[in-house]
């Protein structure tokens, strides 16, 4: 549809107004961690600046938790430490225990 003297380009209207996927989406719970990052002790103050800035990528309010546990174990980092320590720690003798 030409309207205009001087219309050198075809008006497409509404053709394709559905659109396209632009992309994925996930459905997250409140609450729900989104990302885990494990890093050296020298390094962490690193990981959350990276993540202070990845956060304003996501919709909503996110929060970041240093956590307590030594890497992605289930141990406190005290008390990891203190397993290392020992002279005989059953943590050698069962290493599917860590998980």
């Amino acid at each position: 549809m030409l309207s205009c003297a001087g219309a050198d380009r075809l008006q497409t209207g509404m053709r394709g107004a559905f659109g396209k996927p632009l992309g994925t989406c996930a459905r997250v719970a409140i609450g729900q961690v989104l990302l885990s990052v494990r890093c050296k002790d020298g390094n962490s103050h690193h990981a959350q600046e990276a993540l202070r800035r990845a956060k304003f990528k996501f919709p909503g309010r996110q929060k970041i938790i240093v956590s307590r546990k030594w890497g992605f174990t289930k141990f406190n980092r005290t008390d990891y430490l203190s397993f290392l320590g020992a002279t005989d720690h059953w943590l050698t003798a069962n290493p599917d225990k860590l998980f």
